[in-house]
């Protein structure tokens, strides 16, 4: 059984098809769909968020945040959290 997998990343209404290895990192997954849509700035402020919304903890490998076969994960800025 192998362990690379196709996901579908969206950002800005565009989709990409990555090979992910899931036992690499999310923060691996991260780079890779940051350099697939060709974003080199502000990287840092980026991070993938499941179908239902949730972000990835960018220190699990990509089988423990539930990335799959064949499933949709979004590249979106960081939301700003407001502190009290």
């Amino acid at each position: 059984m192998t362990n690379l997998i196709d996901v579908q990343i969206s950002y800005n209404g565009v989709t990409k098809t990555i090979n992910v290895n899931l036992n690499q990192p999310v923060q691996a997954v991260l780079q890779h769909a940051l350099n697939e849509f060709g974003i080199h700035q502000n990287r840092e402020n980026f991070v993938l968020v499941n179908a239902g919304g949730q972000e990835l903890n960018n220190g699990s490998t990509a089988q423990e945040a539930g990335i799959a076969p064949g499933g949709q994960i979004l590249l979106r800025p960081r939301q700003v959290r407001s502190g009290m």
